[in-house]
This record gives C-alpha cells, structure tokens and sequence, in this order.
C-alpha cells in the first residue's frame, strides 16, 4: 500500500524505495485527472542520473485545457459522463496560465489548497454540475469582456446527447455549480461583471473575494439573471 513517513517522505509501493517525490499512478479510469504545471526531469531536483523519469511522479497533463480537451474526446460508452459519472481534474501545487477555460458538464477542478495552487486566465466559463475548489484564482482583467466568470447551466453539452439515450436530467434540481474554498483576487479589476449567471444555481463556500478598482464605474461583483439563485455561506467580498 501508500506508505507516508513525516511530511515529505513516501514509501513506492512497487518499488519499496523511500523517496521525497512521489510517484503516483494514473487515476483515468478512476474518473480524475492528475495536473502539474512542471515536467519533471532529473535536473529539476539536482537527483543523480541513475535515478530514471519513472521514478518521478508524472502527471497525465500539464494543463488544465488538455485535461479538458481529453474528456471531451473520450468515447462516453466507455467513459460515461453524467450525473452518476462525473470526472475531477486534480491540480498540483503551482501556478496554471490559461487564456480561456470552458468547463463541460459534470467535471469539477480540485486544487492542493487555496495557498499553493492558482490559475491564472481572463475568461472562465462553466456549466452543470461543476465544482472549483481549494484553489486561488487571479483574474486577468480584461477591459473588453463584459463577464470574467460565466455560468450557464441550461444547455447541457450536445455530445451527451440524454435524450436519444433515455438518460434524461432534470435541469431545474441538476444545474447546480459550487465555489469551495477559493480566493478570487484581481489587483486591476476593469471589467463590469466578475461573475455572470446566466442559467443555474451558484453556491458559495468559505471564499474570499478581493478586487482592487482604479475608478468609479459601476462594477457587479455577481450578476444574476431572473430566475437563479444564489447562495452565500461564510463568504467574504472585499474591494
């Protein structure tokens, strides 16, 4: 089994080999995803050369968009992606540089705690049944965009294709998106919405939210169109 000694040692249980990397298997038919924003090599660490890549821990991408593009490619008889069959994408500690991030449905982010793992992007759009959580997000304001983070749950993705499926799904108790235990900060906010719902229920837990304006336009910090809800537990908005 998975041997950890104090807080930074591992035991392989392959290999038995004590080590301070770990080295971790892929968990794809597990339904996650293991993320790291660095490739490995020997010379990262300084390790002596008889120490090969395998050794290390690899992850199956380095970025969140490729982890994303290879759900979408899946073959959803093999793969299912739906209600009972929702996929997670585990962030490593570090910072993600992304322009755009579209989240399909029924796949949620998970990072390594909201003090070690960030992303970085100017737009983020999210669909059903997603969760973003234990991770830092610094926006990358963007005059020219209305939204920075846009829900919109009621247009399930085509692909699933639910009803040729007699896999039905009720939008109106299954549209919900959840933000645990993040920070949202933006030292130069200069958009007019962070955050946008146009279809969907956003809960919010345990997140912070720190902007920084330079003028007086008005600015919403979450727009929510007629007809969704939202819910705000132990949240603290700050500009």
């Amino acid at each position: 089994g998975y041997i950890k000694v104090g807080n930074n040692l591992v035991i392989n249980s392959e290999t038995g080999k004590l080590d301070s990397i770990s080295s971790s298997k892929s968990q794809i038919y597990q339904h996650i995803i293991n993320i790291s924003p660095y490739k490995f090599s020997n010379n990262n660490f300084g390790l002596p050369e008889n120490i090969s890549e395998t050794d290390l821990s690899k992850s199956d991408f380095y970025s969140i968009n490729e982890a994303i593009q290879f759900i979408r490619n899946l073959d959803l008889y093999q793969f299912k992606r739906d209600l009972h069959n929702q996929w997670i994408i585990k962030l490593s500690p570090g910072i993600y540089l992304e322009e755009n991030i579209s989240i399909p449905a029924f796949v949620s982010i998970e990072g390594s705690g909201n003090e070690n793992t960030f992303i970085q992007f100017k737009k983020l759009s999210i669909s059903s049944n997603t969760s973003i959580k234990d991770l830092c997000i610094k926006i990358e304001s963007d005059i020219n965009e209305n939204q920075i983070i846009y829900i919109d749950t009621y247009t399930i993705d085509k692909e699933l294709d639910y009803y040729n499926k007699s896999n039905t799904i009720d939008l109106g108790c299954n549209n919900l998106v959840k933000f645990c235990n993040l920070v949202i900060c933006d030292d130069l906010f200069e958009n007019k919405n962070l955050i946008h719902i146009e279809n969907g229920n956003l809960v919010i837990m345990d997140t912070n939210i720190d902007l920084i304006c330079f003028n007086i336009e008005e600015r919403n910090i979450i727009n929510l169109a007629i007809g969704n809800k939202l819910e705000i537990i132990n949240g603290n908005i700050k500009i």
